[in-house]
């Protein structure tokens, strides 16, 4: 059994990104998994996202791309220190974002180059990124934790949002149209998910119940649902909610109940 980081779906083809062991892919929903290393360094691999058709892989101290689905991998890297980790990836039609142990960066090119765009207050760990139109929130780690929220994609920033608690850290962003959604860890009495109706500028609290407690470190949403993985205080779980997170239902049934779940990825199917 592989720790699986990042799970990603492109052409019908679902991609993970593992623990030291590189990328495999599935066609059939993932009853059997083939690697897909040709050209990748060993290592392990935090995000997987796609932009205009090709699938980007970020790791260690390196981005990677992929044309083919996975046949064979390019490099993409960010001109920085050999220490950087690439911990997540975001991406419109336009630009794709890595946010990193360093700060976050964005490319226009299809990570053929790559500009730093930190905050003024200097670089910071990076734990999750998503983008809508010139909207872009991060989610900080250790020096800053909350949330930072940009209006044009970065080249400016507005600073933390101060509806969501400062000491808690967001292990997951997701846009759904004009609603962000949160993903909250970090905080016994504080986790769980938060919701914007505003583009990030104000957010609502969390749902009560179940999920008050859990720490969130992956979000998904398809057909009308959200879905949250978390590293519960008592269990992992997989929950699921059709209002944003105002109430959620727990859908983990036939799961293992000692692994946190780190990624997930939704199927037409």
């Amino acid at each position: 059994n592989q720790t699986v980081y990042s799970l990603i779906e492109s052409g019908g083809v679902l991609f993970a990104g593992t623990r030291d062991s590189g990328i495999y892919a599935s066609t059939d929903s993932g009853r059997i998994w083939t690697a897909k290393n040709n050209g990748l360094p060993s290592g392990s691999w935090h995000a997987l996202v796609v932009h205009n058709g090709s699938i980007f892989a970020g790791g260690g101290a390196c981005v990677y791309r992929s044309a083919d689905s996975g046949t064979s991998w390019i490099a993409r890297n960010i001109p920085a220190s050999s220490s950087i980790v690439v911990n997540t990836l975001a991406a419109d039609s336009t630009d794709i974002f890595a946010g990193t142990s360093k700060g976050i960066f964005r490319s226009s090119n299809g990570g053929g180059t790559w500009i730093d765009i930190n905050p003024l207050w200097g670089a910071t760990w990076i734990n999750s990124i998503a983008v809508a139109d010139s909207i872009l929130l991060a989610g900080p780690g250790y020096p800053l934790t909350g949330l930072l929220r940009s209006t044009n994609r970065g080249a400016s920033w507005d600073g933390r949002i101060d509806t969501i608690p400062f000491f808690n850290t967001m292990s997951a962003l997701l846009f759904v149209d004009s609603i962000a959604i949160a993903g909250v860890s970090q905080g016994s009495s504080s986790g769980g998910i938060y919701r914007s109706s505003n583009l990030g500028v104000s957010w609502a609290g969390r749902d009560s119940g179940s999920l008050y407690t859990a720490d969130i470190l992956c979000l998904a949403y398809a057909g009308n649902t959200l879905f949250a993985g978390s590293e519960f205080v008592v269990n992992p779980s997989v929950y699921a909610s059709n209002d944003f997170g105002r109430t959620t239902r727990s859908i983990a049934s036939g799961l293992p109940s000692s692994s946190p779940v780190l990624a997930m990825a939704v199927l037409d199917s």
